[in-house]
């Protein structure tokens, strides 16, 4: 049993870390986060419902977990093919549109939920 949670705790460790490097290691990721706590910091000075937390973080979550792929895939293409390659240049540029949607409808979500609070 101690070996179970054992393993648990590494793991998250490890997610832990990956994040703090995608965090601090990527620009876009550096925007998203700093997009988040801004949003996070309007939500406690508009005081949201507990439905607008639960779209906003759902929000936020998705964007952040969007840019995460992206960026893996990214990094995993440029290791594979680090020349130029037409195919590669469609699945990354594929891969920053999910990004982009994600954004988007985040973004949309949010004015959805301030625009009446600031008006």
């Amino acid at each position: 049993m101690n070996k179970f949670f054992g393993e648990r705790i590494h793991r998250i460790k490890v997610a832990i870390d990956g994040l703090w490097k995608f965090f601090f290691s990527g620009v876009h990721a550096r925007i998203h986060l700093s997009s988040a706590v801004i949003v996070i910091l309007l939500g406690l000075y508009f005081d949201l419902l507990p439905w607008e937390w639960v779209a906003l973080l759902i929000a936020i979550a998705m964007v952040v977990q969007a840019e995460i792929f992206n960026t893996v895939l990214e990094e995993f293409m440029d290791f594979e093919h680090p020349g130029y390659h037409s195919k590669i240049k469609y699945m990354k540029d594929l891969s920053s549109a999910a990004v982009l949607v994600c954004a988007v409808f985040a973004f949309v979500i949010g004015l959805i939920i301030f625009i009446p609070k600031i008006l």
